[in-house]
Order: C-alpha cells, then sequence, then structure tokens
C-alpha cells in the first residue's frame, strides 16, 4: 500500500518531520538479488527546509522536499531546488507530481527489478515525461525562465538508485565518521566539458555575467543564448527553463545505483543551500550524531540550522542573500 507523501514546503519559516516508511521490506530489487531471503526494517527518513533572506527579510521558499513510498515498496525521498520567479510553483509541483510518474513509468508492480538498466531506464523516462508535463501543466511561459533541480532517491531492501539534475546532491556513508563518503549525484555545472559541448553546439554559450569572478578562477559557469546575457542560468540540467532548453539544458538525470544492505549507512539529500558551505564529511558527522537514537528528523533539522547559522556569519553586516536551505536525513537499515 502506498504512504501517503509526506511534503514540506516552509513559505518563509522552518518546518520538518519524522516519517517511518512501514514494515519490514523484502530484500532485492533493482538488479541486485543477492540476499532475496533477508528481510529488512524501515528505512527511518527525517526532513527539514528554511526559507532564505534577501534584503534582510524572509523570502518565499523555492524548496521543496518528499518522502513517499510507492505500492511497489520502494521508498521515495527527493528534495527540489526552484529558480527564477516562478521556482517556488514548480518544485512543489514535481513534489505532488513525482511518485505518480515513477509509478507510471516503472509500472504498478516496480518494472522488473532484476533488471537494474531497465529500471534505470524507467526512472530517466519520468524525469523526460515529467518535464514535458510540467510545461503542459504549468504553461511554457511560466517556465520560460523559471525551473527546479531535482534530486531523486529510490530505496528497496539493499538497493538503492539516485537520479539528479542540477546541484542538489546526495551522499551516503557511516556507520562511522571515517568509513568512506559516496557521492551520488553528478553537479551539472555547465563549464564541465560534457556539458558546455553539449550547449555549444545547440547555439548556447557558456560564460558568468561581467560582475562575476572569471570560471578560469571558480570553475562554475552560466547557460547564455549565443552573444546575449540571457538567461545565465546557472546549472545545466533542469525542470523547467525552457528558455535554455532551446540552447541545450536537459532534464535527463545521471543515475547511480549502490547497495545498502546491512550496512547501517546514513543517506543525506540537500540542496545547494546545505552543499555550499558544509563539506561532505562535516554534513556526514553531524548526522551521525543521532545515529544511536535514530532521530533523522533531528538530523535534517542540524544541517539546515548548522547551515543557516554559517550562511549568517558569511553576509553579517550586508545586503546579501541567504539561499533556502532543505535536507533529508534517512538512516538505511
Amino acid at each position: 500500500v502506498p504512504v501517503r507523501p509526506s511534503i514540506v514546503k516552509a513559505d518563509t519559516g522552518g518546518g520538518g518531520g519524522l516519517v517511518t516508511l512501514g514494515e519490514p521490506t523484502k530484500f532485492g530489487g533493482f538488479g541486485d538479488s543477492a540476499s532475496a531471503s533477508a528481510f529488512v526494517r524501515p528505512s527511518i527518513a527525517g526532513q527539514y527546509s528554511q526559507a532564505g533572506r534577501v534584503q534582510q527579510r524572509a523570502k518565499t521558499n523555492q524548496d521543496t522536499t518528499l518522502i513517499c513510498k510507492l505500492s511497489s515498496n520502494i521508498q521515495v525521498f527527493a528534495v527540489f531546488d526552484g529558480h527564477g520567479s516562478d521556482g517556488h510553483v514548480i518544485a512543489t509541483w514535481l513534489a505532488q507530481e513525482m511518485p505518480q510518474a515513477l509509478e507510471r513509468a516503472l509500472g504498478s508492480g516496480g518494472g522488473n527489478e532484476e533488471d537494474g538498466n531497465g529500471v534505470v531506464a524507467s526512472v530517466s523516462k519520468a524525469f523526460l515525461d515529467l518535464d514535458d508535463a510540467a510545461k503542459q501543466a504549468l504553461g511554457a511561459d511560466m517556465l520560460f525562465v523559471s525551473g527546479s533541480t531535482a534530486t531523486v532517491a529510490l530505496h528497496k531492501g539493499g538497493a538503492l538508485m539516485v537520479a539528479g539534475i542540477g546541484d542538489s546532491r546526495s551522499i551516503l556513508g557511516g556507520p562511522s565518521p571515517d568509513s568512506e563518503i559516496r557521492v551520488l549525484t553528478t553537479k551539472h555545472n555547465p563549464a564541465d566539458p560534457i556539458e558546455r559541448a553539449r550547449i555549444e553546439s545547440m547555439g548556447g554559450e557558456v560564460k558568468v555575467f561581467p560582475d562575476e569572478l572569471p570560471i578560469e578562477e571558480t570553475g562554475q559557469g552560466r547557460v547564455f543564448k549565443a552573444g546575449d546575457w540571457s538567461p545565465g542560468l546557472a546549472v545545466a540540467r533542469a525542470f523547467g527553463d525552457f528558455a535554455c532548453k532551446e540552447v541545450g539544458v536537459i532534464a535527463l538525470p545521471d543515475v547511480s545505483t549502490v547497495t545498502t544492505a546491512g550496512k547501517q549507512q546514513v543517506l543525506i539529500i540537500a540542496s545547494d543551500g546545505v552543499w555550499d558551505v558544509l563539506d561532505d564529511a562535516t554534513a556526514l558527522q553531524l548526522c551521525l550524531t543521532y545515529a544511536v537514537s535514530q532521530d533523522s528528523a533531528a538530523a535534517a533539522r542540524t544541517l539546515v540550522d548548522t547551515s543557516r547559522e554559517i550562511w549568517e556569519c558569511m553576509v553579517d553586516g550586508t545586503n546579501f542573500a541567504i539561499d533556502d536551505i532543505s535536507a533529508i536525513v534517512v538512516f538505511l537499515p
């Protein structure tokens, strides 16, 4: 039975909570059936989101988080980070529509879970279909220069798959602070050679605004129409942003798969409001503070609150903006 989606969108303050995703689940899926007879306890997931600030005033939060379970017992954890004047609209719409899009793409039985490549293809199709659906539902005019990044994790038993577009990120680590940290997402920077080649082949140009540090110093670029100073999108893949879709921005995700069964690891998914100020090791260490209690909601809030404190110090005494900050923390069995 699907779990009713838990969606958090804190309009101007902060909000979140704890979600336990059902009964113990049979291991196996996404092409890995090595321990098909084993059962594992439910994942314990927490989410927290806080609106940023512009000109010393709280802004509309353009981040949205999602936790749910599909009819095939696949657990879904997602963070959407909107941008542009209507970024909050598409981020909220994506959180509402993503479960149904995954159900349709994977099929009512969760797809052929022994075929890992098939599931990757189905999840990728869900992203592309949802991008088309957003254009129809919300309108190409609204989403001409507004869009959203997305990081979506699917977990069943001991199989974890993460699909992402844009600059929200996901890492997996634990059970101890010195354990290996696996980065599960790709940051889709327009200055990346692969992204840049696609953009330039479709009539786009990668550069920065005149008042920004050059790409050679920061490694970060923006997407423009060749010979123009618009739109200036800072990611090479996103939902919406149909002005940039004309010059090479796409909604096709990069997808990674890992096995997690029996490792008692921590999955972190967060918007760039976290990753712009916290490194991976610090984020993991903060979450592992709650490993014994399994209080993932407190872990998510600690990530967000710590990030906000650093942002406050960085912009102290200025009118610089503070980004929206959102995180999901999952203690995997």
